[in-house]
């Protein structure tokens, strides 16, 4: 923005004014454009992880570098899941990798982020041992200890949250 943009750390964009033409202090709680249309007035980032392989259609449709990683995976045979974390300036403590809907779950192996603010990467190696169809599913734990919520919520009115599940099937061979 100009002459002035203002970026507030751990808060969604909507926070983060884009053209400032003024500032006014104001002694009461102010609403501003989005809060009127029921948007929260706090944003803080929600924590959020993504899964981005194994069949993620929409992913794989935005960016076709992703179509290399396969739909499925093979029994027996080690495959990477591997994806994205965030939860603001609160960083990523660790990523939580279940291949079995939720029964269980191992910690992922993350990349070191670029800053305090930024997507972590991660990755976990997996041998699928029983042939049929799968749950992979994915949390994270900021760096106080919070981890992400597994209910489902949509982006209105305060940021969406929520597990990343796929259906993944495990074939016996390749196909």
């Amino acid at each position: 923005g100009f002459p002035l943009r203002a970026v507030v750390p751990s808060y969604y964009g909507m926070m983060n004014a884009k053209w400032i033409t003024g500032i006014e202090v104001v002694d009461e709680t102010y609403n501003g454009f989005w809060q009127r249309r029921g948007w929260a007035n706090e944003a803080e980032y929600k924590i959020h992880s993504t899964i981005l392989t194994h069949g993620n259609p929409k992913l794989r449709r935005r960016f076709p570098s992703l179509a290399k990683h396969p739909t499925y995976a093979i029994l027996n045979r080690r495959t990477i899941v591997a994806g994205i974390a965030f939860a603001g300036d609160r960083g990523i403590e660790r990523v939580e990798v279940s291949v079995d809907g939720g029964r269980t779950w191992e910690n992922a192996t993350l990349k070191d982020p670029l800053s305090g603010s930024t997507w972590v990467i991660w990755a976990l190696e997996w041998l699928p041992t029983r042939s049929g169809g799968t749950k992979i599913m994915v949390r994270a734990v900021d760096k106080t200890g919070k981890v992400q919520t597994a209910v489902v919520k949509p982006p209105f009115p305060d940021g969406a949250t929520g597990y990343h599940v796929i259906d993944i099937e495990v074939k016996p061979s390749a196909p």
